[in-house]
Order: C-alpha cells, then structure tokens, then sequence
C-alpha cells in the first residue's frame, strides 16, 4: 500500500472532531516482561458474570479487599504493571481498585444511564449496536458492531462508559478490554474503500472525544492495518513528531517507515478470535514529557505482548479537559466513509471491560 505522509495523516484525522457529537455537558461521563503471563481463556460461568460498570448498569464498585482482589493485583510481572496469575471475569471484576466492570450480557446496559450507554449511528438508529448472545468471551452475551456498506462515518453508533473518576497529573488507570474481528472487517482494504479507518477505542475526557486529552487506537488503514494509537486527536505535540501517533515498540517493533504488510515484529490484528488489550497511562503533569502510556496485547491461550510504550511523552490539556481522562468510548467511527462506498458488511464485538486504579490480572 503506497504510504501516505504525515500532513495527509492529519488532515484526515481532524474532521473526527467535527464529525463525532461530543457529550452533553450534564453527561457522567520500565519495558515489562509480559511474555510468561497466561490469558485468552474464555470464561464461561455466566451466572457469575457481572454486567454493569461504573455507575451505571448493575454497577461494581471497587477497592474491595477481598483475598481475590488481593491476589489478582499483587503477583507481577517486572514494574508490576502486568499481574502474572490469570482471573476469571467476575474474580477480576471483584479485585481491589476496580472501578468499572462492563460484562455486556443485557440489552438494559445499552440504555442511557449516568452518562453510560450505547449512542445512536448517523441515521439515529440502534439497530448496528446489539448485544449478541451468540458470540462472547463469557457470560451472556458481547457488545456487536454491524458496520454495513454504504453507510456513513457513524455507521454503527457508539458506547460510552465513564471511567468512575477523572485521572489527572500525578494518577495512572488501567484498562482491559476483549476484542474481536471478523474475517470481512480484518480483510477490507478501509484506505481504498472509504478512504480512512477504523477506531477501535478511545479513552478520553468527557468534554468530546477528539480532545487534548485523548489516547485512541485504531486499525491502521494508511499502514496496512496495523495497529496504532495517537492522541490530542492527531495532532503532533511539542518535541513529538508524527501527528501524536504511536507506532508499535515494545515486545512487537514496527516503527514508523517499516514494511507493514511484511515485518513480523508488526502486530496486524488478527480474524474470527477474542484478543485480549491492557492499557496503562501514568499521567504525569500537562505541558512537561513525564507522562507515560503503554499497551499490550494477548493472543488466546498466550501471554501479553508490550506493543505501545512511550516513557516521556508530553501530554498537553486546557480547558474542561484539564481535569484528566475519565471517559472510555466502544467505537468504529471512520471519518471519511460516505453512503456511495459499498462494501462487505463487518463485525466487531468488545467484551469484558474493566477500569482500575491497580493492575488488572490477564484472564484465566
């Protein structure tokens, strides 16, 4: 796929403030070794799942100090970030720090609630943002995108979750969240189609979700779908190069300039199976490079990979968003995609989302 530039990258980027609603004011809104941790088991007890999050849904509040809490945030991996023992769902969901824990097993937790729930596509219709009972990681269901052909940026709809609290200067979250993919969504050639891509998550603050303060993932249709991350809505930072986009570095290296489509140190996300993805940020303070934020990755039945991992990056806020990230948003907004592209229908579904203060362990 021919490499577009940096400026292109931008300018394509940007509109997604402009294209996305932000919220309603009165919404609520070192390197670690990883590579011997054990996840990607699916968890099939659904009668101890839990669905809500937050506070909203059957909400889960956390900071329990329960033995499974305990020891799901105590056993670790280098710095600690990563715990080294493998948690079912609902052990995870009960362990010290937690703040939210979203299981999506109920069509309820698509209802509005204390700034929670699903948001309607371009059209105003809920009808590509279901709870699919059929495919799961556990319990009784997932949340699905249908992204159809010729449909517009806002295909699908979205999923907002606030995140309990506000994480400034001087805080650090974590957050795990199973993905999965199917075979059209992976295989679609998004750049040439619709002429963007993919978002997969954004952790955010509140005030819009393309925002200083923003840390987004995506399917990386300009660098043949690898995945990458970028904040401040693409927009390059003082001493930062690259519109603010993250290339993999860590346990996968695939950096800026390299042969995406045949590098094996580039991680391409995969078809048809549950991907497990856990994120740190250590805020440092705004305006200064002394924030860091890392991500990892887990293949079924292996363990997290590092693939995100900048240990001075400068993290810049003004106005409401001052306040820090508090926001996480399920989405597959493509900025540039129009009702005349038409193209395979695809599928993505998210499962077991947690948000806490401490380690997460890696599923069972």
């Amino acid at each position: 796929m021919q490499r577009k530039s940096v400026c292109v990258l931008l300018c394509l980027m940007l509109p997604l403030a402009a294209c996305e609603r932000a919220p309603d004011a009165n919404d609520a809104d070192g390197r670690s070794d990883a590579g011997s941790l054990a996840a990607g088991a699916v968890d099939t007890d659904a009668s101890t799942r839990t669905g809500g999050g937050g506070t909203s849904g059957a909400a889960h509040s956390g900071g329990r100090s329960s033995a499974a809490g305990k020891t799901a945030g105590s056993a670790a991996g280098g710095d600690g970030s990563t715990p080294a023992s493998g948690a079912d769902f609902a052990t995870r969901c009960d362990a010290a720090g937690v703040l939210v824990c979203r299981g999506f097993d109920s069509a309820t937790e698509l209802e509005s609630s204390n700034g929670s729930g699903a948001e309607p596509d371009d059209r105003g219709s809920m009808n590509h943002l279901t709870i699919d009972g059929t495919i799961k990681t556990s319990g009784a269901g997932s949340l699905r995108f249908e992204i159809a052909g010729k449909t517009s940026s806002n295909h699908s709809g979205a999923f907002r979750q606030p995140m309990g609290k506000a994480f400034g200067p001087g805080s650090s979250f974590y957050a795990q969240l199973r993905v999965r993919l199917s075979a059209s969504f992976v295989d679609t050639d998004w750049d040439t189609v619709v002429g963007s891509y993919p978002k997969i998550v954004l952790f955010h603050h509140s005030s819009a979700t393309c925002n200083d303060i923003e840390w987004a993932q995506v399917m990386n249709g300009w660098y043949d779908n690898i995945a990458t991350m970028y904040t401040h809505c693409g927009q390059a930072q003082p001493g930062q190069s690259r519109g603010g986009m993250f290339f993999q570095e860590g346990d996968f290296t695939c950096p800026y300039g390299a042969d995406y489509a045949r590098d094996p140190g580039c991680f391409k996300y995969p078809a048809e199976v549950w991907l497990t993805f856990y994120y740190k940020a250590t805020i440092g303070q705004w305006g200064r490079n002394d924030s860091r934020l890392e991500a990892w990755v887990a293949m079924p039945g292996e363990g997290y990979k590092k693939w995100i991992d900048d240990p001075r990056y400068t993290l810049q806020a003004e106005g409401a968003s001052v306040a820090g990230f508090d926001s996480v948003y399920l989405t597959t907004y493509m900025t540039s995609k129009d009702e005349s592209a038409d193209h395979a229908t695809a599928y993505a579904w998210y499962d077991e989302l947690i948000v806490s203060t401490m380690p997460i362990a890696p599923p069972k």
